[in-house]
């Protein structure tokens, strides 16, 4: 990542479903060591078992609620 000179961004999508606690760990280093040109967002339905309120100076986050829309890509409309 020391070679990217340009702003990035990391989408982890479903973070709720990891269960290993080795890769919350992993995540938890990079959290604390995240490049300045790396923008990362985790989504999930639970918040995710991270030391955010840890490392509430040294990164800036948001929690949003639930999220939801209208209409479902994959539903048929009702009749």
């Amino acid at each position: 990542m020391g070679r990217i000179s340009h702003d990035f961004v990391l989408v982890l999508d479903d973070y709720h479903l990891i269960d290993t606690h080795s890769i919350h760990e992993g995540m938890a280093f990079l959290l604390a060591h995240l490049p300045r040109q790396m923008h990362l967002v985790i989504m999930g339905r639970a918040d995710p078992p991270l030391p955010l309120a840890r490392l509430r100076g040294a990164v800036s986050w948001s929690r949003f609620g639930r999220l939801t829309s209208g209409s479902h890509p994959t539903r048929r409309p009702r009749s």
